[in-house]
C-alpha cells in the first residue's frame, strides 16, 4: 500500500503528491509500530522491506519539493 502511494505521488500534482507521500508515511509509522511488537525472529526479515519503502519516500519526498 506505501509502496503504491509513494508512486501515485510521482505522477500526481503537488498538492496530491505531498499529500499521497503523508499517507504513505503513516502507514511507515503503522508498519514500524507493529514491527516493534513482534520479536526479533518475526520481524528482522521484514527489515530490508522497511527501509526500501523509508528510502523511495525519501526519494519521492526530494522529488517532489
Amino acid at each position: 500500500m506505501a509502496f503504491s502511494l509513494v508512486d501515485d505521488a510521482g505522477a500526481e500534482y503537488a498538492a496530491c503528491a505531498h499529500a499521497a507521500l503523508e499517507d504513505a508515511n503513516k502507514v511507515l509509522m503503522d508498519i514500524e509500530d507493529r514491527l516493534s511488537k513482534l520479536d526479533a525472529p518475526h520481524s528482522a526479515p521484514l527489515g530490508p522491506l522497511v527501509e526500501e519503502l523509508r528510502k523511495k519516500i525519501r526519494a519521492a519526498q526530494v522529488e517532489c519539493a
